[in-house]
């Protein structure tokens, strides 16, 4: 049995170890784990980011997809991998919301992960079909109050469209029915249909239809106002807190070193202030964040807090 000192110094060697291999890093390629098949968002994201980071680190940085799950088979494997940098993880609100919707997560993600960055933020529209009754968000929410359950959105399950309007309940006091879709595709056909009222899109598909008034925008979640949607309010113009914009971060093995986590961080902070991974982000509808980790790490904490909170209140089974 080793004696107290004994670990002490096997302790201390180990941390020798980890800072020489922190400071010579990376010395060989970086995998980039997504837990979402090619050509979605989150993995057309991941692969401006992995090129950006390649530049600056000289080592190759690969994108590895392993979609299952909901992309909890990824976090899984991310999670037992070395702490070393040479593992990481780019992930959707979805990370989030893994640990809200879940109820037996065999994951705890706030244990499991070291934040890097907050990469990206997506914003999502709030619009209305054509022939609805109310023209503004708050016109909208005065006749869901005279009108109790008479209104609808369409949805796909758990997720940051049914996390808004269960917060727009909780603020407003209003009743409006969830309709479930296969896909955010679907939900929006169905309000361009006429078949529900309401739903949360992207900028990208609304952004023609509201010049067409084939729909009515109420309200986008972003802070400021969008350059393709100038005339559209704010969340917070219209008093709305809880309109929720979708986001994507990097992360690494819980226990990697501070020296590691600064280092890729540095890559983020760069590649973020590159015209070109800019301009290739927004085409992806994403604005540029670049954040700091302990801003990630408020960021995550505070949705999983609140996302909590709405679905222990409005009674929403986990699965």
């Amino acid at each position: 049995m080793l004696t107290r000192i004994a670990r002490a110094a096997l302790m201390f060697l180990a941390t020798l170890l980890g800072a020489a291999h922190a400071a010579d890093y990376p010395s060989r390629p970086v995998k980039l784990v997504v837990g979402y098949a090619p050509g979605g968002n989150t993995d057309l994201i991941a692969r401006v980011v992995a090129g950006a980071m390649q530049q600056k680190f000289g080592q190759p940085v690969l994108v590895e997809n392993r979609p299952g799950a909901a992309a909890a088979t990824a976090r899984e494997l991310v999670a037992r991998a070395a702490p070393d940098g040479y593992t990481l993880i780019t992930d959707a609100t979805s990370f989030a919301g893994y640990a809200v919707f879940t109820r037996t997560p065999t994951l705890d993600v706030q244990k499991a992960f070291a934040p890097v960055s907050l990469l990206t933020e997506s914003p999502g529209v709030l619009v209305a079909r054509s022939d609805a009754p109310f023209t503004s968000f708050q016109d909208m929410i005065a006749y869901a109050k005279s009108k109790p359950g008479s209104l609808n959105y369409g949805g796909i399950g758990a997720g940051v469209i049914l996390l808004t309007f269960e917060a727009m309940k909780a603020q407003y006091g209003v009743d409006i029915v969830a309709v479930d879709y296969k896909s955010s595709a679907e939900d929006y056909r169905a309000v361009l249909a006429g078949e529900v009222h309401l739903t949360s899109s992207t900028v990208s598909r609304v952004a023609q239809d509201v010049a067409n008034s084939k729909v009515r925008p109420l309200a986008i979640s972003s802070s400021a106002r969008h350059a393709q949607l100038p005339n559209v309010p704010t969340a917070r113009e219209v008093g709305f807190n809880g309109f929720y914009s979708s986001w994507q971060g990097l992360w690494a093995p819980a226990g990697t070193p501070n020296e590691v986590i600064r280092t890729l961080h540095g890559a983020v902070a760069e590649a973020a202030a590159a015209k070109e991974v800019r301009e290739g982000l927004e085409r992806l509808e994403a604005i540029v964040v670049a954040s700091t980790p302990e801003a990630l790490a408020q960021r995550q904490d505070r949705d999983i807090r609140e996302w909590r909170e709405l679905v222990r209140k409005a009674g929403i089974p986990q699965q």
